[in-house]
């Protein structure tokens, strides 16, 4: 209900997001909600589970209106075109044709990318006829706010309202990324599903049919939680199957779970795998070297609030282990999370695979930020005995009460755009980025606004209902046409090298006709639509360079003076002329 309220608040407020009046949004929304939540608590003193709900509730209300405002005046989501969110959109809109698990940069590749995000807003965009770039923003204002719905809910299994509730939002700023809800939400599912699953709950087990269910949202959501996480699960299992009584009844739940997860996931996994085993495709990023690599893992991180609880967390599940079943469980999961992190290290050191280790923290910092609260009800319990109880509850709900002020206003700074343009963050990129009728957000300076994507010229230029395979210079095309193209832009399969090879040895076919059969007859299909980088005598695609004569007029139509400095080349029997 909430969200139904506030989703289209900023909209008639009409504030600049990158302003002060714009950041005190965030700020007087948050002051807003507590004002409820207090209220609520003053009513209703002797039900804390249902003002814990509450607390949850006014926090996921709070951050779909604070993306809101930050996303008000730009129809795009947080992120760059030519980047991450770029790629995701143009899936999504690859989607909204298609309801296979095909990889919309390496045509007839499966889709490498855990496709369940952009699968979505691709299918609820053909579902309401509303351009998938369009709904990118909404759904990931959505997932982003859920998470700490769904965090809540899977931790009251185990513990309080309001510790679960205290759970939820320190998990949330544990790993804040409004560019990656959807790995957001992930990570908010799989820590208490792992908990559930091959931890030591007193609640007991979620049901394998459940538990198979959300396994398989995990990996369609972000399966890279469950790789980092491998050693930790590992041993957790190994210790649940020293202690059970029931080695065979352990197993056998297992294998449901897992037997599930994998059902649920098969679209996408079953293709990924086969091509892996018969064509050799597969992830290449993680040759990818970046300063994230050697950043030292939470809660070893510059002093704040944050780092503070988690580094109690740290200190408590050592302290506690095998004295509670939550530290019995979270030190075996911190311990494996490390573990991974420092295998890689030294595989990194070995042989420059970085088994995409940066990411580590995406899990490791809101483990133990839930950690932290649960070492701080700990310490709770022990004070019970020994303090007034009314002098004990009034100190631990400033205490409780400060925390969230301290971990949700961070949030709100991260979520909207900087105050200083020059100074890029998600959401300054989304209203730097230009829609295809050329203008950006009305409060993006000009000077720094991008140029749009021809969209209308180029759809022109093509035979209507034709969805030609292109080779494209900039990732903007996907996000706005659900045409494939033949190689990626940026590196990302193995198997890729061929695909290079290919477009290399066309760029060395300099005769036009020659050029023409040898573009329409490639391994992988025709390539029927250029859009690259006009540098004058040549024409760029990556640093591959063709030249203006290999595109002949009796083979392609051709359109030199782009914006964004591109040339498009459009083969003639594709194009709208001979419609």
């Amino acid at each position: 209900m909430g969200t139904l309220v506030v989703f289209d608040l900023p909209h008639h407020l009409g504030r600049n997001p990158a302003s002060i009046e714009g950041h005190a949004l965030a700020l007087a929304g948050l002051f807003v909600g507590l004002a409820v939540v207090v209220a609520c608590g003053a009513a209703l003193r002797r039900r804390r589970e249902l003002v814990s709900a509450v607390l949850v509730g006014v926090v996921a209300t709070w951050l779909v209106f604070v993306q809101r405002a930050a996303l008000y005046g730009t129809p795009f989501t947080f992120g760059l075109l030519d980047g991450d969110s770029g790629r995701l959109t143009g899936m999504a809109t690859y989607y909204s044709q298609t309801w296979s698990s095909s990889d919309v940069f390496n045509v007839g590749a499966p889709n490498q990318y855990p496709p369940l995000f952009p699968w979505l807003v691709g299918r609820l965009s053909d579902l309401t006829g509303r351009d998938a770039w369009r709904l990118m923003a909404p759904v990931s204002v959505v997932l982003f706010s859920g998470s700490v719905v769904v965090s809540f809910a899977l931790w009251r299994r185990m513990t309080s309202g309001p510790v679960a509730a205290m759970i939820s939002i320190a998990v949330l700023a544990g790993y804040t990324s409004t560019g990656k809800s959807f790995v957001v939400l992930a990570v908010a599912i799989f820590i208490p599903l792992a908990l559930l699953v091959v931890g030591d709950a007193e609640a007991g087990r979620l049901h394998w049919a459940a538990a198979g269910l959300l396994a398989g949202v995990v990996v369609l959501l972000y399966y890279g939680v469950i790789v980092f996480a491998a050693p930790s699960l590992a041993a957790l299992i190994f210790i649940r199957m020293r202690s059970s009584s029931s080695r065979r009844h352990e197993v056998a739940y297992l294998l449901k779970v897992a037997a599930t997860a994998f059902v649920v996931a098969s679209w996408y996994v079953v293709p990924v795998v086969w091509a892996a085993l018969t064509t050799g495709e597969s992830e290449q990023d993680q040759s990818l070297i970046t300063a994230g690599l050697i950043d030292p893992l939470p809660p070893f991180r510059a002093v704040s609030p944050l780092t503070a609880l988690q580094f109690v967390g740290f200190c408590g599940v050592l302290a506690l282990w095998r004295k509670r079943w939550w530290s019995a469980s979270l030190a075996p999961f911190v311990g494996g999370l490390v573990v991974f992190w420092g295998v890689a290290q030294v595989g990194l050191a070995a042989t420059g695979n970085t088994l995409l280790l940066q990411y580590v923290p995406r899990v490791l910092g809101p483990v133990l930020a839930a950690s932290g609260v649960l070492v701080c009800h700990e310490v709770v319990q022990l004070a019970s005995g020994r303090f007034p109880a009314d002098e004990l509850r009034r100190g631990v709900l400033v205490v409780a009460a400060s925390l969230s002020i301290w971990l949700l206003v961070p949030i709100g700074w991260l979520v909207m755009p900087s105050l200083d343009w020059n100074k890029e963050n998600n959401a300054t990129l989304a209203h730097l980025a230009a829609a295809p009728d050329g203008r950006s957000s009305a409060f993006a300076p000009a000077e720094l606004a991008t140029n749009g994507f021809p969209l209308r010229r180029i759809s022109a230029m093509v035979r209507a209902g034709a969805r030609p395979i292109v080779l494209s210079a900039t990732q903007a095309l996907h996000v706005f046409l659900p045409w494939p193209s033949y190689l990626q832009l940026e590196p990302g399969m193995s198997s890729s090298s061929s695909r290079e090879a290919e477009i290399v040895r066309l760029a060395h076919t300099l005769d036009p006709t020659a050029f023409a059969e040898l573009s329409a007859s490639l391994q992988h299909g025709s390539i029927d639509v250029f859009v690259l980088r006009d540098e004058g005598e040549q024409w760029m695609w990556r640093d591959v360079a063709f030249v203006p004569r290999q595109f002949g007029t009796d083979e392609f139509v051709l359109w030199h003076d782009a914006p964004s400095g591109l040339v498009i080349a459009v083969r003639t029997s594709l194009s709208a002329g001979d419609s």
